[in-house]
């Protein structure tokens, strides 16, 4: 008779396996089954400055505005002039859905929520980057204007051009999944998924790649890789959040905690 505890132990085994193979979609780059993301992407050039965020992960408008308020007197002090978002802006696409039906419009939904981040009315265009579905509308592709606020949807993908450097941004989620992600970069801590994501697509060096979708906030300058981080709590404190990355006045890349 087989040993039950041996049985549950390799079912158990067996299930983590799968889950964490599905869960590493850039292995399955060119086999028909996921297609490489960032191929034919649009190329933006941007001028000043620049901050790059992710995971907003906003529920509450306009309640969340003191959580990004940091992030806001950043961007006046410093004069930002761009401000890049990674994907996940909204905690569940069912927050966006809510919005959009108060609102009675992409436009005013998106009027609303830089009103919440704290950005409406300055002088900076907002670009952003879709995350995963389950978060962010895939059919947001607005261009809007407000004032001297700009904001764009750029789709799954970005690469940005500034200051001679070019930067690939996207969320992560065609690359890894968000546990997995989240479990390898605590434990590494390494930017390690970011690097092998690069290496996967044959990315130049000299080329950067930001992602946000792992919530740890990261930054390799050797590698030339990058990750945001998020503005949602950790469980203990695990991983810090308000960190954005900056491309300032000199072309320097860092990692800035508001």
């Amino acid at each position: 008779m087989v040993n039950l505890k041996i049985l549950s132990a390799s079912v158990i085994l067996v299930a983590v396996l799968t889950y964490s193979l599905v869960s590493l979609p850039l292995l399955y780059y060119d086999t028909g089954f996921v297609g490489r993301p960032c191929i034919g992407s649009g190329e933006i050039y941007l001028y000043g400055t620049a901050v790059f965020v992710s995971d907003l992960h906003i529920s509450n408008i306009p309640g969340d505005s003191e959580r990004f308020r940091g992030l806001a007197i950043f961007i006046k002090d410093r004069g930002v002039s761009n401000m890049v978002v990674l994907g996940d802006l909204f905690r569940w696409r069912s927050d966006w859905d809510s919005l959009r039906a108060k609102s009675g419009s992409d436009e005013k939904a998106v009027e609303m929520v830089l009103e919440t981040i704290g950005v409406l009315g300055r002088e900076l265009n907002v670009y952003m980057v879709l995350g995963d579905p389950s978060h962010d509308p895939e059919e947001l592709s607005g261009n809007f204007k407000f004032g001297p606020t700009k904001f764009l949807s750029v789709g799954k993908c970005g690469i940005f051009h500034i200051r001679g450097l070019t930067i690939i941004g996207l969320h992560g989620d065609r690359a890894f999944g968000g546990p997995i992600g989240f479990a390898v970069s605590i434990t590494t801590r390494n930017l390690l998924l970011e690097r092998m994501w690069k290496t996967r697509m044959n990315i130049p060096h000299e080329v950067w790649v930001i992602m946000g979708h792992t919530h740890i906030p990261g930054i390799d300058h050797d590698a030339r890789v990058a990750n945001t981080g998020g503005w949602t709590e950790i469980p203990f404190n695990l991983a810090p959040k308000a960190k954005c990355i900056i491309v300032d006045e000199n072309g320097r890349i860092d990692l800035v905690t508001l």
